[in-house]
């Protein structure tokens, strides 16, 4: 169900309406002293040519949306099938498997301590911040530059970060950090592979590293959305279009009831058609804002790394249960 508090589109229609109405009392004034004789023909054919326009704006906003959805999903999904080609193969010791037993035994043990008693938990911390990362830039691109609020980023990173990682975060560029944050990931499959940590050492890195170049594809992908807007050219256009159509449709519509004020409701309720119309499409066209219609950037951040601490607290199951069957 929609709420009132989502249409967050509507503060861009108040001004606009504001101005409807006072066109309204110009058209009523003007009958009496120096009427403004405008026909509905032209109104009809330039509302024909707004009304494709509109539709194709709000047909290209819809795309770009789902685009921009589809592609996050698809990061997400990519970082948890990396999680678990890498963690659903790494090798565990006795040792290690001792240790992770007594962790998920005690009950005052959290999730954050077994990954950090993990072998190469530092996949853990990387993938966060990855996503994290990404997330951030996205939403910096859709929202002109303002980013996650600050607030709601330290947050994130207090989560996600590592003290070991403090060198990463000098580098202020969320874009320059996402290419960082995944070599280093392929550089810690090298290190895994020259160890001999994988069951499959044959496949395994190739998998993950596919998996991270599909990674990088998907969030330049979406990148290219959250950065690219409509063509100033077009975007003053479509303003001036509806401003003009709206402000001067009471005019011939005040002829038609000279002696009444009826001409008000007609006017009023196809302006507001036109401008909300507009402006749900400019706010549709950038999906990784900070509306509750956006993406949901925070919540999939959330539920990644929920995912991923499951996958990181099942290691060395598989390894007990070949053991046991053997």
């Amino acid at each position: 169900m929609c709420h009132l508090a989502e249409l967050t589109f509507l503060p861009d229609v108040v001004g606009p309406m504001l101005v409807e109405v006072g066109s309204c009392f110009l058209a009523k004034l003007s009958l009496s002293q120096h009427p403004i004789k405008i026909t509905l023909d032209g109104h009809g054919l330039m509302a024909l040519v707004l009304s494709f326009l509109l539709a194709h704006q709000t047909q290209s906003a819809a795309d770009r949306y789902r685009d921009a959805d589809s592609n996050f999903r698809e990061m997400v999904g990519l970082l948890v099938e990396f999680a678990l080609v890498v963690y659903g193969d790494l090798k565990v010791d006795a040792c290690a498997l001792e240790n992770l037993e007594l962790l998920r035994s005690s009950s005052t043990s959290s999730n954050v301590n077994i990954v950090d008693a993990l072998p190469y938990g530092v996949f853990y911390k990387l993938l966060q911040s990855l996503l994290l990362e990404s997330s951030r830039d996205l939403q910096k691109g859709s929202a002109q530059g303002t980013g996650l609020d600050e607030e709601t980023y330290e947050q994130m990173k207090q989560k996600h970060f590592d003290p070991e990682m403090a060198a990463l975060e000098a580098v202020t560029e969320e874009k320059a950090l996402v290419f960082m944050l995944i070599h280093c990931l392929v550089e810690e499959v090298g290190k895994a592979e020259k160890r001999g940590a994988f069951v499959k050492c044959a496949t395994t890195p190739d998998v993950a590293r596919n998996l991270l170049h599909e990674y990088l594809k998907k969030w330049q992908s979406a990148r290219n959305i959250a950065y690219s807007d409509d063509h100033i050219y077009l975007h003053v256009l479509m303003v001036l279009l509806v401003l003009v159509f709206c402000v001067t449709l009471p005019f011939p519509l005040a002829t038609m009831f000279p002696d009444d004020w009826f001409f008000f409701l007609p006017s009023l309720v196809v302006s507001f058609s036109f401008f909300a119309v507009h402006a749900a499409a400019r706010r549709i066209g950038t999906p990784f804002g900070f509306d509750t219609t956006d993406v949901p950037v925070i919540m999939h951040l959330e539920k990644f790394r929920n995912t991923l601490q499951s996958i990181c607290s099942g290691v060395g199951d598989r390894q007990q249960c070949g053991e046991e069957e053997i």
